[in-house]
């Protein structure tokens, strides 16, 4: 009985051994995915989901704790990578509608365009929609803890004629900034010509 006793004891402080120098020690900073692990095509490629009528922005967010954080911060990610993007090729339209109109280039106010920037920003997402989240859950050893946090892919579809109607509005702002009369008439002469353009190539 006692033999039986001491080999059960010493399988148990076997088996605790083995177990530990198994185990490795969580450091600082360690971090495990726990669900999303398959990330979609569109989260490095979000051109593949853009067609002649749609321009999709792919959009990620930082770590959060609560996944509608996260969701959110994604969303708004993806719309200033449109809005940024938006802005650039407005003021193309603008340089092609300008110089098709036979007027200088130079008839917006880099002010006024940042001002113009600034107003479709307060706006908010609501310019496009997300069509598809993706969604990780992470566990982070951090404070000598596990933590969960959570980190979100958007993809964000933004129509295309969108850009025109920036490109309009930018100019119809500087024409209420301007004073003299030939500079509003080459402006009106932009934004007549404006209408001819086209945004696939956006």
């Amino acid at each position: 009985m006692y033999k039986l006793r001491f080999i059960v004891a010493a399988m148990l402080v076997i088996s605790l051994v083995i177990g530990c120098a198994g185990t490795k020690p969580s450091v600082e900073g360690d971090k495990q995915q726990l669900t999303g692990e398959k990330r979609p095509s569109w989260v490095n490629n979000p051109k593949k989901k853009s067609d002649d009528k749609i321009k999709a922005f792919a959009g990620i967010s930082r770590q959060y704790a609560m996944e509608q954080d996260a969701r959110r911060d994604a969303q708004r990610a993806a719309f200033e990578e449109a809005l940024l993007s938006m802005g650039a090729f407005g003021k193309l339209l603008i340089e092609r509608a300008a110089s098709e109109a036979g007027v200088a280039t130079t008839i917006v106010n880099p002010g006024v365009a940042e001002n113009q920037l600034s107003q479709w920003r307060a706006k908010g997402a609501v310019l496009g929609d997300v069509d598809e989240w993706h969604v990780e859950k992470w566990r982070e050893f951090s404070g000598g803890k596990w933590s969960d946090f959570y980190v979100v892919n958007c993809l964000f579809l933004m129509p295309r004629d969108a850009v025109k109607r920036f490109a309009k509005e930018l100019l119809e702002q500087q024409a209420a900034a301007e004073k003299a009369e030939e500079n509003q008439k080459n402006i009106q002469r932009a934004l007549e010509q404006m209408e001819r353009l086209q945004t696939e190539d956006w």
